[in-house]
C-alpha cells in the first residue's frame, strides 16, 4: 500500500504522512526531543531509598529493610525493594543506604 512513512498519531498512516508531508525526518527529530523533555518534566523525582514512596526517607523505610533483613530470593520475608544494592540479599549495606538518606524529602 504505497511507501511507508512515519506514523505518530492514531490518525496518521503511511499514505497521509507521505502525501500531506505531515512528518519529515528533520521535524521528527525535534518532535522526539520535545516529547522526551515533556516526559522528563512530568516524571516526579525519585529517592531510591524512599521505599514506601511517601516522599520522605524515614523510620518507615528503615522498617521495610529491617523486616527483610537477612533474606534472599525465595525466603518467606524476601522483599526485592529492600535489596537496594541488588546483590541478592538484604543486609547491612541496604540498611546503611537508607540510613544515609534519612530525613531527605522530595
Amino acid at each position: 500500500m504505497g511507501t511507508s512513512g512515519w506514523i505518530h498519531t492514531s490518525y496518521d498512516n503511511s499514505t497521509s504522512t507521505g502525501t500531506l508531508s505531515w512528518v519529515e525526518t528533520d521535524a521528527l527529530e525535534e518532535q522526539i526531543k520535545v516529547a522526551a523533555l515533556t516526559i522528563m518534566r512530568v516524571s516526579s523525582p525519585v529517592l531510591p531509598t524512599d521505599l514506601n514512596s511517601d516522599g520522605t526517607v524515614n523510620i518507615l523505610d528503615i522498617t521495610v529493610v529491617a523486616k527483610a533483613y537477612g533474606t534472599k530470593p525465595g525466603d518467606e520475608k524476601w522483599n526485592q525493594t529492600a535489596d537496594l544494592d541488588k546483590n541478592g540479599i538484604v543486609d547491612i549495606l541496604d540498611i546503611s543506604k537508607v540510613a544515609r538518606d534519612y530525613g531527605k524529602t522530595l
